[in-house]
């Protein structure tokens, strides 16, 4: 038996053990969307917003990426800004009702897992802070169930998927090892600091975009329900917002993993053309 104070330990262990294993080398454009950077005096994980406008309409649909646990000052700057806008659109597998008001321990073991890294690393929670209950925040996702249904028809399993990323990497072959692997020693030092919460913040935040990479690897062929029909229902929902005219400027609230496609769906089937782009930091870790 596991003491509950050893316990959150496992998942940072499980985590940085994916990190450790995936590419280096982002999937195409996700670097537009996710990237370590640092400042003077800080590094940060930063997320990134990307503005595209309709030449013919004049409206404009901002894809706001996001990271499920974050620093409290970045989700507060998130509600702040979902306020210019005239509808937000945000995902989250659940039914419509429960959607509006999603806070509280969930029953699965990615949201177990979340807000277990969520204390170790003294971050908040997504569903804690964003203010999802306010008139314009519209449900853009699927249902626990019609998600469950999609998988089934598509032979899907988070046991397939990950079985999936395994045939590529064998098929790919024998690569360089990733510049940024995180090793032993390094995880060690992390984990034996002081600052733990905020060094294993700075190990995590290196790597996260490989993480994010490896989600996108799926994609090849026909997509994922994860990823590619879940873009697909969102897109869906921001055509039926698009016929209300008052709605002139619109977010879509989305994981960093599900931007590249979002963006390129926008461009090629929709007619919007990208206008700007500016980054957000989700993560904030002093030097001192």
């Amino acid at each position: 038996m596991i003491e509950p104070r050893n316990a959150l330990l496992l998942p940072l262990l499980f985590a940085a053990s994916i990190l450790a294993a995936a590419p280096a080398k982002q999937a195409k454009g996700l670097d537009e969307w996710l990237r370590f950077h640092k400042t003077p005096k800080a590094d940060e994980l930063q997320v990134a917003i990307g503005k595209f406008k309709n030449p013919k309409t004049g409206v404009q649909v901002d894809l706001i990426g996001a990271i499920h646990i974050g620093d409290r000052a970045y989700y507060q700057k998130l509600n702040t800004l979902f306020g210019q806008y005239d509808a937000v659109l945000f995902e989250l597998v659940a039914d419509p009702k429960r959607a509006r008001n999603p806070r509280g321990p969930g029953n699965n073991p990615v949201n177990f897992m979340q807000r277990t890294m969520q204390h170790f690393l003294e971050l908040d929670f997504q569903l804690d802070t964003i203010k999802y209950d306010r008139p314009h925040f519209i449900h853009a996702d699927m249902t626990p169930k019609m998600f469950a249904k999609r998988q089934e028809a598509r032979g899907e399993s988070m046991l397939s998927l990950m079985l999936k990323i395994m045939q590529q990497e064998m098929a790919r072959g024998q690569a360089a090892k990733p510049v940024n692997e995180i090793t032993p020693a390094e995880l060690l030092i992390a984990l034996l600091s002081k600052n733990r919460a905020r060094e294993m913040k700075r190990l995590l935040a290196v790597n996260m975009s490989a993480v994010e990479n490896t989600l996108s690897t799926l994609e090849a062929g026909n997509g994922t329900v994860i990823l590619t029909e879940r873009n697909l229902v969102a897109l869906k929902v921001l055509n039926k917002t698009l016929k209300d005219s008052k709605n002139k400027k619109i977010a879509i609230f989305y994981g960093a993993a599900h931007m590249p496609d979002m963006a390129r769906r926008l461009k090629k089937d929709m007619g919007f053309q990208e206008s700007g782009h500016q980054w957000l930091s989700a993560w904030h870790m002093p030097r001192n």
